[in-house]
C-alpha cells in the first residue's frame, strides 16, 4: 500500500490535489486522464471508479469539492469522501496529515450550504432507517450494549403519552418513548426525540419525566446510532463531521427554507411553534445553520443562560425573541396587568409553559408572538440581565 507523506502545517487544496494526482496516476495511463481541472469550488477529473467516458479522453466528470473534500462522479455516481478513495487505491496518508485534513474539513463545513452538493451529498444516503434502528434496540441480543428498549412510537396511556398531554402535546410526530438504562440494574422511562425525516433518521435524544431539576438528557449523535448498527463498518473522519453537526439541529431535514425558521433551545418547544429547529441547548453549534440563505430568528428560554445568549445574538445582527414583550402585551388582557405582569415574568420559561397555562397548542396564533421578535440592538432594553435570574 502506497503512503503519502507531506509534513506542514496545515492541510490545504494543495495538499488534496497532490492525492488526486496520486490517484490519477495510479488508475490511468493516458496522460490527458491523468490532468485535472480546477474550479472555482471543485476539482474536475477522469472518475478513477469507472475510468469516465472510454471515447474521449478529456470528459471529466468525477468532482472533489473543495469545502467538505467529498468526491462524485456524474458519471457511475460513485460517492465518498477523499478518505474514501484513497482506501479505494490503496494510498495511505500520513496519520498527522489525516488529523490536519479532518480539521480543515471541520473549519469548512461552517460555511457550506445545507442545500449544496458539499454538504454531505444531497441524497444524505447514509441516514439511519427508524425500523433498523427499532430492531436493534429492541432486540434480546442486544440487552448487554443497548442503553435503550422498548423503543416504539407513543402509545395511548403510556406514563410517557400521561407525561406529554399533561404538558399539552397531542402531536406525537418525531416523539418516541422507551427504556433508557442509566445503568444494568437501574433504568427510567423515557420520551425519545427523534431528530428523523421520512422514517431517516439523523439523531435521537432522550429525556426522563422528571422536574426541572431532576431532568435527565442523553443525546445520541448520529455516529453513535452508526456505531450501534454498523460496528465492522465505522464511518470514516470526514463523512463523521457533517452526519454528526446536522445530527444537533432537531428538524432541520423537514423545515421549509422558503420561509421564517424559528430556532429554539430544545425540541419540545417546536411543537408550538411552526416550521422550526430544535437544537440540543445553548451551546448546539449553530454555524451551519447561519450560513445558509434562510430567514432565522431565535427563540431561547426565559432563564440565565438563555436569555445570555438572546443578547449575544441579537449584539451579532440576528434576530431574537423578545420575553419582556410577550410578557407586557400578555398582561394587558388581564385585570390587574402589573401583577400579571410579575407572576408571567417569575413562572414562564419556555414555550411550553405558554401553551399550558393557555391549554393552547398554537400559543404563537393566540398571543401574536410573530409581533416580539427583533434583530434592533436598541432592544436590549426589553431582554433582562441573566444576572437577574
Amino acid at each position: 500500500m502506497e503512503t503519502i507523506n507531506k509534513d506542514t502545517e496545515e492541510f490545504s487544496l494543495n495538499d488534496a490535489e497532490i492525492i488526486l494526482q496520486n490517484i490519477l496516476d495510479k488508475s490511468h495511463d493516458n496522460p490527458e486522464r491523468r490532468r485535472m481541472k480546477k474550479m472555482s469550488n471543485r476539482t474536475n477529473i477522469a472518475c478513477p471508479i469507472c475510468g469516465d467516458s472510454h471515447d474521449d479522453a478529456h470528459k471529466k466528470r468525477g468532482n472533489l469539492y473543495h469545502k467538505n473534500l467529498f468526491y462524485k462522479c456524474y458519471n457511475c455516481d460513485w460517492r465518498g469522501s477523499i478518505i474514501q478513495l484513497l482506501n479505494n487505491f490503496e494510498i495511505r496518508i500520513d496519520p498527522k496529515k489525516k488529523l490536519q485534513m479532518v480539521d480543515y474539513v471541520t473549519n469548512a463545513m461552517d460555511n457550506v450550504k445545507f442545500d449544496e452538493e458539499e454538504f454531505i451529498s444531497k441524497t444524505l444516503d447514509k441516514l439511519i432507517d427508524i425500523e433498523e434502528l427499532s430492531n436493534f434496540f429492541n432486540s434480546p441480543d442486544n440487552t448487554e450494549i443497548s442503553p435503550i428498549t422498548s423503543f416504539r412510537p407513543i402509545q395511548k396511556g403510556s406514563v410517557v403519552q400521561k407525561y406529554l398531554a399533561d404538558r399539552k402535546i397531542t402531536n406525537y410526530d418525531n416523539i418516541y418513548e422507551g427504556t433508557f438504562w442509566i445503568t444494568r440494574t437501574w433504568s427510567e422511562p423515557v420520551l425519545i426525540n427523534m431528530n428523523m425525516s421520512k422514517g431517516k433518521v439523523a439523531g435521537i435524544q432522550t429525556r426522563n419525566l422528571k422536574s426541572r431539576d431532576d431532568r435527565r438528557f442523553k443525546v445520541f449523535k448520529f455516529s453513535e446510532l452508526w456505531d450501534f448498527l454498523n460496528p465492522d463498518n465505522p464511518l470514516d473522519d470526514i463523512e463523521e463531521i457533517g452526519y454528526n453537526k446536522l445530527s444537533y439541529l432537531y428538524g432541520i431535514l423537514n423545515v421549509n427554507w422558503g420561509r421564517p425558521i424559528s430556532v429554539f433551545e430544545g425540541f419540545i418547544d417546536t411543537k408550538f411553534f411552526y416550521n422550526s429547529i430544535g437544537c440540543v441547548g445553548t451551546n448546539t453549534d449553530l454555524n451551519i445553520l447561519l450560513t445558509q440563505d434562510a430567514d432565522l430568528r431565535f427563540f431561547y428560554d426565559h432563564d440565565k443562560t438563555g436569555i445570555a445568549k438572546t443578547r449575544k445574538l441579537i449584539k451579532q445582527g440576528h434576530s431574537v425573541f423578545l420575553w419582556d414583550n410577550l410578557f407586557k402585551n400578555w398582561s394587558l388582557t388581564k385585570n390587574n396587568p402589573n401583577k400579571a405582569y410579575r407572576k408571567l415574568k417569575e413562572n414562564v420559561v419556555d414555550l411550553n409553559d405558554v401553551a399550558k397555562i393557555l391549554n393552547n397548542p398554537k400559543p404563537y396564533k393566540e398571543l401574536s408572538m410573530e409581533d416580539c421578535f427583533s434583530y434592533d440592538e436598541f432592544d436590549l432594553m426589553y431582554i433582562s440581565d441573566a444576572d437577574d435570574y
